[in-house]
């Protein structure tokens, strides 16, 4: 599996979860206790991403066009970005982050920083010289019946 390949299957990953384990917290909100359910929740210790289920194939769809968005608007494919994020790690590692910069990891935090979770890249990585233009998403593939938009796109850090 090629780099870009990988940046997308993580994405997509993110962007089912994010939806799904929101719409798993509604439900158990509102359970009576005896109805049935029907999401996976996760509990004490668990990982949404151990505990939903597999990525649908519209989601990897949604990620493709997501990081096709990223590469429009940075002018560079998204592998030549994350090469460069790497170049930026070899670089000036940090000392306090253990795991290396793969591309699972980055396709997990360029979806989680377009989300706007707060969770940046930039808090394990350093930043390269040149910036990253990423657009603001929204993406509902499990709760409002597969919405989703691109808003404007911000330099990150």
């Amino acid at each position: 599996m090629g780099v870009r390949e990988e940046i997308a299957e993580s994405a997509a990953r993110v962007f089912y979860v994010e939806d799904y384990a929101w719409a798993a917290e509604e439900e158990r909100d509102g359970w009576d206790g005896e109805s049935a359910c029907r999401f996976n929740w996760a509990g004490p210790g668990e990982d949404w991403m151990n505990v939903a289920p597999p990525t649908p194939n519209k989601c990897l769809a949604f990620a493709e066009r997501f990081l096709s968005r990223v590469s429009e608007v940075n002018s560079e494919s998204v592998s030549e970005i994350y090469r460069r994020h790497v170049a930026a790690h070899e670089a000036n590692p940090n000392p306090w982050c253990a795991r290396d910069p793969t591309p699972e990891l980055f396709g997990y935090y360029l979806a989680m920083m377009s989300l706007g979770t707060g969770v940046e890249w930039y808090d394990d990585y350093p930043v390269p010289e040149k910036k990253l233009i990423l657009p603001d998403v929204e993406y509902y593939p499990v709760s409002c019946a597969g919405f989703e938009s691109f808003g404007k796109s911000y330099e990150r850090w």
